[in-house]
């Protein structure tokens, strides 16, 4: 009947409509799926290129660290160099001064001239192994 067929005319409309907005809804939720896809493997990529740079910039402030630290160290083996030679010419003269006044019995400044020498040369080693390793 023609009431029937309008009847069934209307809802295969309606049925359509609906189905049509149906597939606009998924290619819309598709296309946003895909940017928010692609919008990851950005952030991902950004990731990796910030990790390599903050890598990067380890292990240049590393090198400058050790650089600083070598030349510091360095300095002050020169410096204690230095210190050891003006020591031991000083205890030269003291046992060269010991010698001609022929005392049986060493002095005390004499002593405590070896001692120091003695420690400031440990501690040279000790400075000249450690810039070994540094370098």
């Amino acid at each position: 009947t023609a009431n029937e067929n309008h009847r069934l005319k209307v809802q295969i409309a309606d049925l359509t409509r609906r189905l049509k907005n149906a597939q606009l809804t998924i290619e819309a939720e598709r296309t946003i799926a895909e940017n928010a896809v692609a919008k990851a493997d950005d952030y991902r990529l950004q990731i990796e290129q910030l990790s390599y740079m903050l890598g990067l910039e380890s292990a240049k402030s590393f090198n400058i660290e050790t650089k600083n630290m070598q030349f510091m160290e360095s300095k002050r083996y020169e410096e204690n160099k230095e210190k050891a030679g003006n020591l031991h010419q000083e205890l030269r003269m003291e046992e060269v001064e010991f010698w001609m006044t022929k005392n049986k019995r060493e002095p005390l400044k004499l002593q405590r001239l070896r001692a120091k020498a003695a420690k400031l040369e440990q501690e040279q080693e000790s400075q000249r192994k450690l810039l070994q390793e540094i370098a």
